[in-house]
């Protein structure tokens, strides 16, 4: 089986930890709806979603600049690593999508019924982002590890 995954940090092509995506399936690139802020957080980027957002009395309005993988189950348990989710420093979660700019097809059904609903899944940040500079809707540190 695989997912749709949406990256909007350090796991985008040219950035320093895409190499954990490179066997997996490159989309195309995709805008979050309004619903969502970004944060540095010194060398990596913070998305929260609204509750997220409010837990860290911040707003989440922004549409969020990405890209968009098909990936492996076996992908993700790597990137659940990665992200920290197994010490709550990330959550992958479903987002919503407003548009997606595809330059190719996905190839499971599982992926295109994600397509289809306007989702994805990524990796939301659960700490606080106090003291956090807001980055708008798009990453742009391409040194950072």
């Amino acid at each position: 089986m695989s997912a749709l995954i949406f990256v909007y940090g350090t796991l985008k092509n040219g950035f320093s930890r895409n190499q954990l995506l490179q066997a997996e399936r490159y989309l195309g690139t995709a805008k979050t709806k309004p619903e969502y802020a970004l944060f540095r957080m010194s060398s990596y980027p913070a998305m929260l979603n609204k509750k997220l957002a409010e837990q860290s009395h911040v707003e989440a309005n922004n549409s969020i600049y990405g890209e968009i993988y098909e990936v492996s189950d076996e992908c993700l348990i790597n990137l659940d690593k990665v992200e920290g989710t197994d010490v709550d420093l990330f959550e992958r979660l479903s987002i919503d999508i407003l548009e997606f700019t595809l330059m190719r097809l996905p190839l499971s059904i599982t992926a295109w019924q994600s397509l289809q609903n306007n989702t994805a899944q990524a990796y939301l940040f659960k700490r606080s982002v106090q003291g956090a500079s807001n980055c708008g809707e798009y990453w742009h540190n391409r040194n950072a590890s």
